[in-house]
Protein backbone atom coordinates (compact mmCIF):
# COMPACT_ATOMS: atom_id res chain seq x y z
CA UNK A 1 0.00 0.00 0.00
CA UNK A 2 2.70 2.24 0.29
CA UNK A 3 3.90 2.20 -3.10
CA UNK A 4 0.85 2.57 -4.49
CA UNK A 5 0.28 6.22 -2.16
CA UNK A 6 4.08 7.05 -3.06
CA UNK A 7 2.67 6.82 -6.92
CA UNK A 8 -0.40 8.68 -6.25
CA UNK A 9 1.46 11.71 -4.25
CA UNK A 10 3.48 11.67 -7.05
CA UNK A 11 1.22 11.68 -9.88
CA UNK A 12 -0.65 14.43 -8.08
CA UNK A 13 2.57 16.52 -7.51
CA UNK A 14 3.03 15.89 -11.27
CA UNK A 15 0.01 17.32 -12.41
CA UNK A 16 0.45 20.87 -10.10
CA UNK A 17 4.00 21.36 -11.11
CA UNK A 18 2.60 20.63 -14.52
CA UNK A 19 -0.29 23.09 -14.56
CA UNK A 20 2.52 25.62 -12.89
CA UNK A 21 4.90 24.81 -15.36
CA UNK A 22 7.42 24.04 -13.08
CA UNK A 23 10.16 20.75 -13.98
CA UNK A 24 11.86 18.84 -11.12
CA UNK A 25 15.15 17.43 -11.72
CA UNK A 26 14.38 14.47 -9.54
CA UNK A 27 11.94 12.53 -7.22
CA UNK A 28 13.80 14.04 -4.02
CA UNK A 29 13.02 17.70 -5.22
CA UNK A 30 9.12 17.07 -5.77
CA UNK A 31 8.06 18.44 -2.32
CA UNK A 32 10.77 21.75 -2.51
CA UNK A 33 9.41 22.63 -6.22
CA UNK A 34 5.57 22.32 -5.01
CA UNK A 35 6.41 24.11 -2.20
CA UNK A 36 7.57 27.01 -4.56
CA UNK A 37 4.48 26.46 -6.92
CA UNK A 38 2.65 29.51 -6.82
CA UNK A 39 -0.81 28.02 -8.15
CA UNK A 40 -1.84 24.89 -6.45
CA UNK A 41 -5.68 23.63 -3.89
CA UNK A 42 -5.26 25.04 -0.25
CA UNK A 43 -3.85 23.22 2.19
CA UNK A 44 -2.09 20.89 -0.82
CA UNK A 45 0.79 19.89 1.05
CA UNK A 46 -1.31 19.22 3.84
CA UNK A 47 -2.84 17.24 1.97
CA UNK A 48 0.19 15.05 0.43
CA UNK A 49 1.14 14.66 3.76
CA UNK A 50 -1.64 13.30 5.40
CA UNK A 51 -2.12 10.48 2.55
CA UNK A 52 1.09 9.02 3.56
CA UNK A 53 1.09 9.58 7.48
CA UNK A 54 -2.46 8.88 7.67
CA UNK A 55 -2.46 6.13 5.74
CA UNK A 56 -6.31 5.85 5.45
CA UNK A 57 -8.94 6.06 2.50
CA UNK A 58 -10.54 9.57 3.47
CA UNK A 59 -7.23 11.30 2.82
CA UNK A 60 -6.78 9.70 -0.52
CA UNK A 61 -10.43 11.04 -1.21
CA UNK A 62 -9.11 14.77 0.35
CA UNK A 63 -6.01 14.50 -1.88
CA UNK A 64 -8.42 13.63 -5.29
CA UNK A 65 -11.01 16.38 -4.55
CA UNK A 66 -8.16 18.85 -3.86
CA UNK A 67 -6.52 18.18 -7.33
CA UNK A 68 -10.31 17.14 -9.52
CA UNK A 69 -11.73 21.04 -7.97
CA UNK A 70 -8.40 22.88 -8.88
CA UNK A 71 -8.48 22.97 -12.23
CA UNK A 72 -10.74 21.42 -14.99
CA UNK A 73 -8.95 18.50 -15.84
CA UNK A 74 -10.05 15.70 -18.38
CA UNK A 75 -13.03 14.29 -16.70
CA UNK A 76 -14.66 10.81 -16.27
CA UNK A 77 -17.78 9.49 -14.83
CA UNK A 78 -15.93 6.46 -13.53
CA UNK A 79 -14.44 6.70 -10.12
CA UNK A 80 -10.98 7.18 -9.77
CA UNK A 81 -10.57 4.10 -8.47
CA UNK A 82 -11.82 2.43 -11.47
CA UNK A 83 -9.91 4.73 -13.79
CA UNK A 84 -6.63 3.55 -11.80
CA UNK A 85 -7.50 -0.27 -12.51
CA UNK A 86 -7.76 0.39 -15.89
CA UNK A 87 -5.05 2.96 -16.61
CA UNK A 88 -2.29 0.34 -14.58
CA UNK A 89 -3.52 -3.12 -14.07
CA UNK A 90 -5.88 -3.59 -17.56
CA UNK A 91 -3.28 -1.32 -19.56
CA UNK A 92 -1.78 -4.64 -21.17
CA UNK A 93 -5.32 -5.28 -23.02
CA UNK A 94 -5.15 -2.40 -24.71
CA UNK A 95 -1.30 -1.74 -24.68
CA UNK A 96 -1.47 1.52 -23.28
CA UNK A 97 1.20 2.77 -21.40
CA UNK A 98 0.96 3.51 -18.04
CA UNK A 99 1.07 7.02 -16.53
CA UNK A 100 3.78 6.17 -14.34
CA UNK A 101 6.19 4.74 -16.98
CA UNK A 102 6.12 8.31 -18.94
Amino acid sequence: MDYSRTNYIMFAGRLILAYNEILFPSYKWLLKELEKAEAKPDHFMQLLNDVIELKSAESIELLYNSITGFHNWYTSEEHWTVRFMIDSQLNWLDSMVPVLDL
